[in-house]
């Protein structure tokens, strides 16, 4: 079976919350679908060389927001469509850029500046090839 993502074991960020973000990443862009079959706990914690009770923790925290589903004795099946968790992705984007807008806003930037500040970070993401050539 391929390996889905790789883990970055140095980013600082746990890694159940890479696995977490690395299936709703495929779910969102449409590589896992609505009733796809995922790789058991210990299926998954073996490719990505991570210990089981890690996956096993992604999985729960998945399953408790109703992205991934458990069904006793057959497997972990996705149990989110694409769009809906397209939408919880930009929500949660939205709500953690919210407090960098308000400061910038309280400090004095103007809605262009701050406008002329996303430009900008579109064009580097996008020359950096890790986004849309939008």
């Amino acid at each position: 079976m391929m390996v889905w993502f790789k883990i970055d074991f140095h980013s600082g960020k746990p890694v159940y919350e890479q696995i977490k973000d690395g299936l709703k990443d495929l779910i969102a862009s449409s590589l896992l679908n609505l009733g796809d079959p995922i790789p058991s706990v210990r299926e998954f914690a073996r490719m990505l060389n991570v210990n089981v009770n890690t996956v096993a923790r992604a999985y729960r925290e998945l399953e408790l927001e109703g992205i991934i589903v458990s069904r006793k004795g057959v497997g972990y099946f996705v149990n989110a469509d694409g769009q809906t968790v397209r939408k919880l992705l930009l929500e949660n984007v939205k709500e953690r850029i919210k407090d960098p807008l308000n400061k910038l806003k309280r400090i004095g930037f103007s809605t262009e500046e701050i406008l002329n500040l996303i430009r900008e970070l579109i064009l580097e993401v996008n020359e950096d090839g890790s986004g849309d050539k939008a």
